[in-house]
C-alpha cells in the first residue's frame, strides 16, 4: 500500500498544480471580463461626465462674466443720464427738420433780430431712403420706436439757410448762440449787405446733424 501511495503522489501533485494554473487563468479571465464589461464602461461614462461638467463650468463662468459686465454697463449708463441727454441734444437720433427749424428760429428771436427767411433741407440722403425723403422714419415704424439704439444709423447732414436783419452786435450774439447751444451746428458761409434804407441783412449757411436709421 505504501508503494502505491508513493506512486500516486506525483500524479496528485501534478494534478493539483494543473488545477491551480487553471484556477489562476480563470480568475484572470474573470477579472479581465469584469473590467471590460463593467469597470471600463463606467470609467468612460465618468470621463464623459467630467468632461461635460468642465464644459458647463466654463460656460457658466463665461455667462457670469458677461452678466457682470452687463451690470457694470447698466450702472454706468444709469450714472451717465445727463451725458446721454447732452449727446442726444448735440446729434439727435431723429431727422425731424422742424426741430432744427424751431431751434434756429428761437436763437434768432433771443438776439432781437428779425427773421426774413429760414429754410432747412437734408444735404445727404440716409441709406435706403427714397430720394427727397431725407431718410424720414415713418411714425408707424415700431422697430425703431421700440429699440431706437438697436437700429443701424447713418449721419445725416442738413443745410440751414438763414436771412435776418438787425445790428452788428445782434448778429455777433447770434453767432455765439449758434456756436454754444447744445446742438452741434457749423456755420459754413455768411454774407452781410446794407440796403439804401440803412437796413443790414445777414445771410448764413449752417450745417446741422442727426443720426438716422
Amino acid at each position: 500500500m505504501d508503494l502505491n501511495t508513493n506512486k500516486l503522489n506525483p500524479f496528485l501533485s501534478e494534478r493539483r498544480l494543473s488545477m491551480s494554473w487553471f484556477n489562476l487563468l480563470a480568475l484572470v479571465l474573470i477579472v479581465i471580463l469584469f473590467y471590460w464589461f463593467m469597470v471600463r464602461p463606467k470609467s468612460a461614462q465618468q470621463h464623459t461626465l467630467d468632461k461635460n461638467l468642465t464644459a458647463l463650468s466654463s460656460t457658466y463662468q463665461t455667462v457670469q462674466n458677461d452678466k457682470d459686465e452687463l451690470n457694470s454697463l447698466v450702472s454706468k449708463l444709469q450714472a451717465s443720464k445727463s451725458e446721454i441727454k447732452q449727446l442726444n441734444e448735440a446729434i439727435p437720433l431723429e431727422d425731424r427738420t422742424t426741430r432744427l427749424y424751431v431751434l434756429v428760429d428761437n436763437l434768432v428771436g433771443q438776439t432781437g433780430m428779425k427773421l426774413a427767411n429760414l429754410s432747412v433741407e437734408p444735404a445727404t440722403e440716409a441709406a435706403g431712403a427714397a430720394v427727397g425723403t431725407g431718410g424720414l422714419v415713418a411714425a408707424g415704424d415700431k422697430k425703431t420706436l421700440n429699440d431706437p439704439y438697436g437700429v443701424a444709423r447713418k449721419l445725416q447732414t442738413y443745410n440751414v439757410s438763414v436771412a435776418t436783419t438787425g445790428t452788428m452786435v445782434q448778429f455777433k450774439n447770434l453767432l455765439e448762440l449758434l456756436e454754444t447751444n447744445g446742438r452741434i451746428m457749423d456755420v459754413t458761409n455768411l454774407e452781410v449787405n446794407q440796403g439804401d434804407d440803412g437796413v443790414i441783412t445777414f445771410r448764413l449757411k449752417v450745417l446741422g446733424y442727426a443720426y438716422n436709421p
